[in-house]
């Protein structure tokens, strides 16, 4: 979110397939820690992504490496952010 603007910019842009929508490319489902902490991308089939948020000396947004959280022989039907405090960020997601 860009303040002097009011809309939203890119902050991190990254290609998760070449071929487009497809079941096992993330980009289906997207969740977000409630504090905004980090955030996860989920496929419909197999893959999700989990990136940490964190913040510069200047005040800057910064993205880490994602953290893969695959499994195999599911589909995901739902995914969300769990509020825990000030734990460690969880998501949870409904899978078939």
């Amino acid at each position: 979110f860009k303040d002097k603007n009011g809309t939203l910019g890119i902050l991190h842009c990254t290609d998760f397939g070449k071929t487009g929508c497809r079941r096992v490319i993330p980009g289906q489902y997207v969740a977000s820690d409630p504090k905004g902490r980090a955030i996860m991308i989920g496929a419909v089939e197999k893959r999700k992504l989990v990136y940490v948020l964190n913040r510069d000396a200047a005040g800057k947004p910064t993205i880490a490496s994602p953290l893969e959280a695959n499994r195999g022989r599911a589909i995901t039907l739902a995914m969300v952010g769990i509020d825990n405090g000030f734990d460690n960020p969880i998501f949870a997601s409904l899978e078939m």
